[in-house]
Order: structure tokens, then C-alpha cells, then sequence
């Protein structure tokens, strides 16, 4: 398990908590302060929820006073038919009188031990770009391009496209989970998080039917400068997908649309795609993932020329690293390690551990080869490119552009 770095000495009389009901207009007024209104309706609606509650949300205070605060969920990464439980830290922010004192460091160590607690093995965020290195995360799952929507279009008569309500989450969640269906690696909205999503402030849910039948469904911004975001969505035909985009496309603003693959007639309606924003993933306990991830890697042997293998695996981060013996082409449990210097001479591999996000959730073993100079493959390369191959993706998240 990860250590969490002491606090600057500047910090140590500042206390970290639990925050409560009584916390409530002190963490929602910081967190409109440094990020938007919708924040304080988020924070609302997650410790409204039955699921979540206080019991997620920290704050730092100094001499009773509120000056930071942090926020942490329960969700799931899926890979193939494996779902692994991960935390999602949201909702950061500090005072301005107050930055550099590390508080941050400080919240987001009592964020990664709460949900470590609840049994995650991994964490996520959305978050300032390069500043969340520090605390151990690495840009590990790349979400969808947007794309200015290009066509001009009407929608079809017989498609109703309207906001989404309770009712409808179960089709909603039913034609996420169809659209999600033929990428490797998910993260998905669960039923709680789509319904706060409902009517978020600054974007809402909607949904299209057909002859009373759920076809399709979007998310949108309300047009801000001139500009509206639509994503996540899910079309049964191509008149599905222009219905959701006319309707998503008000007066004359410029409409951005995520370029979200196998939605039929979408790419048609788009330009040039901008390039994608990335997941920040941490990975602090490497043995408990890889072998929560054991099914599929016995999945992935048994279609390839490692079916039958008799033999042994060896992985190494540098600090650390797993063996596993393999018989009949299925791994037995990973016996962790410490440091290895030398994986390839001892037939294993040797993968950055900055790398293991992208080995594992995107890129895989070749490419993470190709772009980390202090990766070796060695004699398992082979062996790496089935266990770990290049994976698609389809992350949902909280935040539109």
C-alpha cells in the first residue's frame, strides 16, 4: 500500500475530517468560489444520496474555519466481464487564502485511504491538467474527441426528443449499457450518478422515442459564448442520431458533439476531431489489480497460441514486482515481490510503474513499449501483446466541456 507523503510542517495544526450537514454552505460557498454553481448542486445531490452521504466528503479546517475540501464516490472500471470496484475523487478545492499548505496533499491522502478502505482498487479523476501526478495519478484512459457538428439538419416527424426524467432512467441505463457493450474497457454511469445527471445544472439528459419506444439517448450543455456540448450518445438508426443533434443544436450556436464510436450516422455529421482529454488513473496496489483482472487474462490465453502453456510469469515494476505460475494456459495467483532490477534476465517483463494505467486500460504492452524507454518486454513480449493488448474505451463522466 502506498504511504502518504508526511504534511509540510505548515499543515500539521490544521485538522482533516469528516465533514457534516453543518459543513454544507461552507464547502458548497468554496467549492462556487474556485469552480461553478453546479458544484454546490452536485455536493447536494451526493450527500442527499442514501449511497454516499457525508461520510464521502472531507474537509481540512483551521481555527474553525472550512479552507479545503475533497470528495470521493464509489464506482466501477469494467474490463471485459470484470468489474473492478474503483474510487472517484470529485469536488476539490481550497481557499485562496490557503493554497500551498498541502492541504490538497493532505485530502487527497484521506480520500485514496477511505476508498482503499471500502475495497477499491483503483482511483479516477477528471482533473487540472499535470497537477494530479503528484499524488500518484498518470493519464491512463483516453475519453472520446469532440467535433464541431457540421451538417444542417431537421428531425424526423416520427422521433419525439425530450428531457429525461426518473422515469426514464432504466432505458437510459439499458442503452448505455448496449452502446458500451463492444468496447474493452467501461467506465459507466451507475444509477445513482445518472440521476444526478438528470438536470444538472449547466447540462441535462434526454432521450428519444419512437412509436412510444426509447431509441437514443444524449447529454447536453445549455449554449454558453455561443457554444453548446452534446456527448454520450446512443442512437438506434442514423434518424435517431440527427434527432438528438437537431435538438441539441439551439438558435445559432456552435454545436460540439463527441465523436463517441459506432453511433450510426454520427461521424458523417462531424469535422475535424480535436484531440481527447484522458482519465486520471492511479494504481497503488499493482498485485491485488492484476489479479482482480486474472479472468481476463485466462480469458485472453485461451483464444490465442498461449492456450495450452505450461510455464510461468513474471512482471516487474522496478520496485516491485508479481510472479505467476500459468498451467494449461490459466495463471495461479500473483505472488508479489520486492524491487527487480533485472526482469528480462529472469524471463520476465520490466513496465514503468507510470505506465501500468496504460498498460492495463489503454494502450497495452507494444505501445506502452514503444513510448516508455525503461519498458522491456524481453522474452514474454509475446506473451505481454495477448495478456495485455491494446484496449478500446468508453468513459462517461460528470463533466462536459
Amino acid at each position: 500500500m502506498t504511504v502518504p507523503e508526511a504534511a509540510p510542517a505548515a499543515t500539521r495544526a490544521a485538522e482533516v475530517r469528516t465533514a457534516s450537514e453543518a459543513d454544507f454552505e461552507a464547502v458548497a460557498g468554496l467549492l462556487v468560489d474556485r469552480g461553478e454553481p453546479a458544484d454546490a448542486v452536485d455536493l447536494r445531490r451526493m450527500v442527499d444520496d442514501p449511497q454516499v452521504g457525508w461520510s464521502h466528503v472531507g474537509v481540512v479546517e483551521v481555527d474553525g474555519k472550512v479552507v479545503a475540501t475533497a470528495s470521493w464516490i464509489a464506482t466501477t472500471i469494467e474490463v471485459g466481464a470484470t468489474v473492478l470496484p474503483a474510487g472517484q475523487v470529485e469536488l476539490v478545492a481550497t481557499h485562496r487564502g490557503h493554497e500551498g499548505k498541502g492541504y490538497v496533499r493532505r485530502l487527497m491522502a484521506w480520500c485514496h485511504q477511505e476508498s482503499m478502505a471500502a475495497g477499491h482498487l483503483v482511483q479516477f479523476m477528471v482533473g487540472i491538467p499535470h497537477f494530479y501526478r503528484k499524488f500518484g495519478y498518470e493519464y491512463s484512459i483516453p475519453m472520446h474527441s469532440y467535433a464541431k457538428v457540421t451538417d444542417t439538419f431537421a428531425a424526423p416527424n416520427a422521433i419525439t426528443v425530450r428531457r429525461a426524467t426518473d422515469l426514464d432512467l432504466d432505458a437510459m441505463l439499458a442503452l448505455q449499457r448496449r452502446a458500451q457493450a463492444s468496447f474493452d474497457v467501461r467506465i459507466p454511469h451507475s444509477r445513482s450518478q445518472l440521476g444526478w445527471l438528470l438536470d444538472r445544472d449547466g447540462s441535462a439528459q434526454y432521450i428519444a422515442v419512437r412509436a412510444g419506444r426509447p431509441v437514443g439517448t444524449a447529454r447536453w450543455t445549455d449554449v454558453e459564448g455561443d457554444v453548446a456540448f452534446c456527448a454520450e450518445i446512443v442512437a438506434d438508426d442514423p434518424e435517431v442520431t440527427t434527432s438528438l443533434l437537431a435538438a441539441a443544436r439551439r438558435d445559432d450556436a456552435t454545436l460540439w458533439a463527441m465523436a463517441r464510436p459506432g453511433v450510426p450516422g454520427l461521424l458523417d455529421c462531424l469535422g475535424a476531431l480535436e484531440p481527447p482529454e484522458w482519465y486520471y488513473v492511479r494504481v497503488s496496489e499493482p498485485n491485488r489489480l492484476l489479479d482482480a483482472l486474472r479472468p481476463e487474462f485466462d480469458a485472453r490465453l485461451a483464444v490465442s497460441e498461449f492456450a495450452e502453456l505450461d510455464g510461468s510469469f513474471l512482471l516487474s515494476w522496478w520496485s516491485g514486482h508479481v510472479r505467476s505460475p500459468i498451467e494449461r494456459g490459466r495463471l495461479g495467483p500473483f505472488e508479489r515481490g520486492g524491487a527487480l532490477q533485472a526482469p528480462v534476465a529472469s524471463g520476465g517483463s520490466g513496465v514503468p510503474f507510470d505506465a501500468l494505467g496504460r498498460l492495463l486500460f489503454s494502450d497495452g504492452a507494444i505501445a506502452v513499449e514503444d513510448r516508455f524507454p525503461d519498458c522491456y518486454l524481453g522474452d514474454q513480449r509475446a506473451l505481454m501483446s495477448v495478456m495485455f493488448p491494446a484496449c478500446t474505451t468508453d468513459a462517461l463522466t460528470w463533466y462536459l466541456p
